[in-house]
């Protein structure tokens, strides 16, 4: 029986060392998929459409920029706590918020590379967020936020009325 058992898993072995090989990918246009084949395994993948690619953007500003970075760190410079009245620690928030920017610039380089006679208005908006984004991130890399210290220009007014504008015409897009 153990020899048996041992036949059997050198032969399947084998036969995965042989189906596997270098990665290949195959794009479909017109299904939109792509094909991944690695180790002998294929799967399918849907590529994301404009819209959705945009919708992941809106849903990393709403979550990584303003619900885990901005809003918690206005929170904070009031009271000392985040937006949930929890403990936060600033400068993990801090540094989390620099990883996001490191998103940012990919997501820059993709609503950049958009048609401009179909999305004109999303990539309009986006350039007036994304400079807001940076001007705030670049105020916490210069002076770090103390609790209580209302002096402190923290305004994330035209964030929220640009990231507004933003959803709003991703929204439009067909």
């Amino acid at each position: 029986m153990k020899r048996l058992l041992s036949v059997a898993l050198i032969v399947s072995s084998i036969c995965f060392v042989g189906c596997g090989g270098e990665n290949t990918i195959q794009e479909s246009n017109s299904s939109k998929t792509e094909v991944v084949k690695n180790d002998g395994e294929t799967s399918e993948k849907p590529q994301k459409t404009e819209k959705q690619k945009l919708k992941e953007i809106k849903n990393f500003l709403t979550s990584d920029i303003w619900n885990d970075g901005f809003c918690d760190i206005s929170h904070y410079i009031g009271d000392g706590k985040n937006s949930t009245g929890k403990t936060m620690d600033l400068d993990f928030t801090i540094e989390q918020l620099g990883k996001a920017m490191e998103t940012k610039k990919e997501y820059d380089e993709y609503i950049k590379g958009l048609d401009d006679s179909k999305f004109s208005d999303v990539k309009s908006d986006w350039e007036k967020l994304s400079g807001q984004i940076d001007i705030l991130y670049g105020k916490l890399k210069d002076k770090k936020p103390v609790v209580g210290d209302y002096t402190y220009d923290f305004d994330t007014g035209l964030y929220s009325q640009y990231s507004d504008a933003f959803g709003k015409d991703i929204d439009k897009v067909e």
